[in-house]
C-alpha cells in the first residue's frame, strides 16, 4: 500500500490497548484518512494522533503505513495527567469568555442606567429595546459558559 502521508510513528500500548498513529503536520492525504476512518481510527486533534483499540486488521495497516509499530512511549498516567491538563485549560477558557460576556452586558446596561425609562413611540425607543434584548443574550451566553465551567473542571477531575 502506498499512501501519501506524514507519519511521525506508529505506537502500541498494553496498558489501555490502543494503537495510536502520530502525524507530522495537520492534515493527511484523503485517501490515508478514508483507510483509517474506514477501520475506524479516531482523530485526536491536541495530540496530532489517530488513535484505535488494537485489533489484527488495524495493525496491519499501520504497518502498512508506518513500517513498523513501537512500544508507546507516554505512560497512561502520564497521558491521563496531560488530558487533565487540557481539560482545567478549556475551564479556564470558559471562565475568561464567561467574564467577557458579563461586561459586554455590563457596558450596554451602563447607558441604560440613567433612570431614563424606554420612550415608547421616541426615535430611541427601537436602540432601547435592541440594547435590553443585547444584555439578555450576553448573560444567557455568560451563563451557558459559567456552567461549562464546571463541567470541564469535573471531567478534569474524573481523569484525575
Amino acid at each position: 500500500m502506498n499512501i501519501n502521508i506524514n507519519i511521525s510513528k506508529a505506537t502500541y500500548s498494553p496498558e489501555d490497548n490502543k494503537l495510536r498513529l502520530y502525524i507530522d503536520g495537520d492534515r493527511v492525504g484523503d485517501d490515508a484518512y478514508e483507510k483509517l476512518t474506514e477501520h475506524k481510527f479516531n482523530w485526536a486533534p491536541l495530540q496530532k494522533l489517530f488513535w484505535a483499540a488494537w485489533s489484527p486488521g488495524r495493525e496491519d495497516l499501520l504497518c502498512d503505513l508506518a513500517g513498523e509499530i513501537v512500544a508507546e512511549e507516554t505512560t497512561l498516567l502520564e497521558r491521563a495527567e496531560a488530558k487533565a491538563d487540557r481539560l482545567e485549560a478549556l475551564a479556564s477558557k470558559r471562565e475568561r469568555e464567561s467574564e467577557a460576556f458579563v461586561l459586554a452586558s455590563n457596558r450596554i446596561a451602563e447607558r441604560m442606567n440613567m433612570g431614563q425609562p424606554i420612550l415608547v413611540g421616541h426615535h430611541s425607543e427601537r436602540k432601547a429595546r435592541k440594547d435590553v434584548e443585547k444584555a439578555k443574550r450576553l448573560i444567557e451566553k455568560a451563563n451557558e459558559k459559567a456552567s461549562s465551567v464546571s463541567y470541564w473542571l469535573y471531567r478534569a477531575e474524573g481523569v484525575e
